[in-house]
């Protein structure tokens, strides 16, 4: 490895959110090291100049192993439903980001997410702690406790959380439901209009670079500061697509997003000197389309 370069570990680097931050790293000249499952099948990161190691992040030899002596950990690596996976593969990573900063300084970065903000009207940015998140996520206010509390010289521990993601081609939830609306000529609404969180993929990507290459840490709200209703949302996507907004029951994760009321600011931006590209999501919604069906 060229000593002059920086590197990184990454875990969920064949994800949504992983697979940007590996892009834009290594867009940036760093070193980057992928933990996957099957190497066989993450064969287009290794095309883009990522290393590959193969293993289970439940493994905590693997993990101890291939993630020393990086200069940044960035943990996205999640199993829907598994609580378990998410705190001890946190803590396996978490201490060894302590024992690189025993030689050299390194930074420790979770993917955490905005549900741990809860459901209520409450306009909360990093400093307006959430002590009701959804119950499906409380487990990660005292992991992100645990984290931000780690301190030690060289060592820098920090908690993003993205808003609802959307951007680019890939399946998620935002862009399942952007397809669905434009496909099936329709916009799908629930009856109470909630305030709604957003950011661009890529513009996660560049947050989480950006905190990883400052001298910050602590949590951080990865979000466009431009909450809106969801009738504004819906009302907006329907003019675009030429249809009507409908009420009715949809499959998709994304109801989550339009049954939630979140107001979610990031005051710590400015900090890091992050601007988001995608500042509105109205305002970018042909943009957006286009990166779907390219």
């Amino acid at each position: 490895m060229n000593t002059s370069t920086k590197s990184l570990f990454l875990t969920g680097g064949t994800g949504y959110i992983g697979g940007g931050i590996l892009r834009l790293f290594l867009k940036n000249n760093w070193n980057v090291t992928c933990a996957v499952r099957d190497i066989s099948k993450a064969k287009s990161l290794q095309d883009l100049g990522a290393k590959l190691v193969e293993g289970a992040i439940e493994d905590r030899n693997f993990l101890l192993k291939e993630s020393a002596n990086h200069d940044a950990i960035i943990h996205t690596a999640e199993k829907r439903g598994d609580q378990n996976f998410t705190i001890d593969s946190c803590k396996v990573l978490l201490e060894s980001a302590q024992l690189t900063a025993k030689t050299k300084r390194c930074s420790f970065i979770f993917c955490s997410g905005c549900l741990v903000n809860g459901d209520n009207d409450i306009v909360r940015d990093e400093f307006v702690r959430c002590d009701q998140p959804l119950e499906k996520v409380a487990f990660k206010i005292p992991l992100e406790d645990l984290i931000v509390n780690t301190k030690r010289e060289n060592l820098r521990t920090s908690v993003i959380r993205p808003s609802w993601v959307y951007g680019h081609n890939n399946s998620n939830f935002m862009n399942d439901y952007l397809r669905y609306c434009k496909e099936k000529n329709e916009v799908i609404t629930y009856e109470k209009d909630n305030n709604m969180c957003f950011v661009h993929v890529d513009d996660v990507a560049s947050y989480f670079f950006l905190v990883a290459t400052s001298d910050v840490d602590g949590i951080f709200n990865a979000t466009d500061n431009n909450y809106i209703t969801s009738k504004a949302f819906c009302d907006g996507l329907a003019k675009y697509l030429n249809t009507n907004v409908v009420s009715k029951e949809f499959d998709g994760l994304f109801k989550y997003c339009l049954m939630l009321n979140q107001k979610i600011l990031t005051k710590r931006a400015n900090e890091i000197g992050w601007k988001p590209v995608y500042a509105n999501f109205l305002d970018n919604i042909e943009k957006v389309y286009k990166e779907l069906y390219v």
